[in-house]
């Protein structure tokens, strides 16, 4: 259901997480690390994101990153394993986004697609995992 929510707490080390953080915002740093949103005529974001995948260099050199993305990708996996009739269908992205918000960014709650499975602009997702890094 589009209202089930779970918050899980204390999910990587600490250190990890610090060392993550310290990754993706050095990038956001580099002026070629992160491109701006933009949303069109709706305000719904300001931050600036990057794309991530352990198997193609965009983490190389970022062991706190390579972590983080594969614990994200690794979501899918235990959700099969927990629920195999609801999850069974679930396909993993090959890539991840980091988002770094500056001193007056935002974000508001929103859809990116069309919430129609199978419609055009729709990319069906079921299955959205965030993990902050602070």
């Amino acid at each position: 259901r589009a209202s089930d929510v779970v918050v899980v707490d204390n999910v990587l080390p600490k250190e990890v997480l610090v060392q993550a953080r310290e990754e993706l915002n050095a990038r956001a740093i580099r002026k070629d690390g992160m491109q701006r949103t933009f949303q069109g005529a709706v305000d719904t974001r300001q931050d600036r994101i990057c794309w991530m995948n352990e198997g193609d260099g965009t983490t190389s050199g970022c062991p706190g990153l390579e972590a983080v993305v594969r614990f994200l990708k690794g979501i899918a996996h235990e959700l099969v394993e927990i629920a195999p009739k609801r999850f069974d269908h679930l396909r993993v992205p090959q890539q991840c986004m980091g988002a770094v918000y500056d001193a007056g960014g935002f974000y508001v709650p929103h859809r990116d697609n069309t919430p129609t499975v199978g419609a055009e602009g729709s990319n069906d997702r079921v299955v959205t995992a965030i993990l902050y890094l602070c």
